[in-house]
């Protein structure tokens, strides 16, 4: 198990070399969606200083879609803040938007994260998404995605793995940490999977050839 925080912009100054003696990564926020005029973003914390500082990182995006084209859009942008990256950790698409997809049929939502995954795995990358555990049962046909996606599911009231099958890979279990280094609340999370070991060695996320993504059609092979 790995004991990993995700950032944002909501997070103010870091002494990166002070967090990375009590973390095994961090998944950082590298764009988002905002939904009012629809702009996909970069998130003003990419790029943030945990690589220099020796921590295994991931990505994920706040996406916002209502429909299949949007879920490109944002996928694209994804992409292109992944541009000449290296990270040990997968790229999550963060759906939990109520304004935009609350009202979504779990049919649509659910094609809305698969166009998002597939574009971004075509490209080479080890890909996931990530929600709340309400949303995992009611918003998402949850085993078709985690069969196929790794998946990271948030749930404050206890390990999520006793309500989902499969099993989720990570648990988001809370949102007001602490950790030394970082002024305020931070999401903690436990990872079940040897991340790095799995996407460096198959070349993925920017190690190896980006030209040869992983041809298998079921989900990303976890040994």
């Amino acid at each position: 198990m790995k004991n990993i925080i995700d950032i944002s912009n909501y997070q103010g100054d870091i002494d990166f070399a002070k967090i990375a003696k009590q973390i095994d990564g961090a998944i950082i926020r590298c764009g988002i969606t905002f939904w009012g005029n629809f702009v996909p973003s970069e998130d003003v914390r990419w790029d943030a200083g945990f690589k220099a500082a020796g921590v295994p990182v991931g990505a994920y995006y706040l996406g916002v879609a209502k429909n299949v084209e949007q879920a490109r859009q944002e996928a694209a942008k994804c992409l292109k803040l992944l541009e000449g990256k290296q990270l040990e950790y997968p790229i999550y698409y963060d759906v939990e938007c109520e304004e935009t997809q609350g009202s979504l049929t779990k049919e649509q939502l659910t094609e809305i994260v698969k166009t998002f995954c597939e574009t971004v795995e075509a490209a080479g990358y080890y890909v996931g998404f990530y929600t709340m555990l309400s949303w995992a049962q009611n918003k998402l046909d949850y085993p078709e995605l985690a069969q196929r996606f790794t998946s990271w599911i948030a749930w404050l009231d206890g390990d999520p793995s006793a309500k989902l099958t499969p099993a989720p890979d990570a648990w988001q279990y809370s949102w007001k940490g602490s950790v030394a280094g970082i002024d305020g609340d931070v999401d903690q999370n436990n990872f079940y999977q040897d991340f790095p070991s799995i996407i460096k060695g198959a070349g993925l996320n920017g190690y190896g050839d980006m030209d040869k993504p992983d041809p298998e059609p079921e989900k990303n092979t976890i040994t």
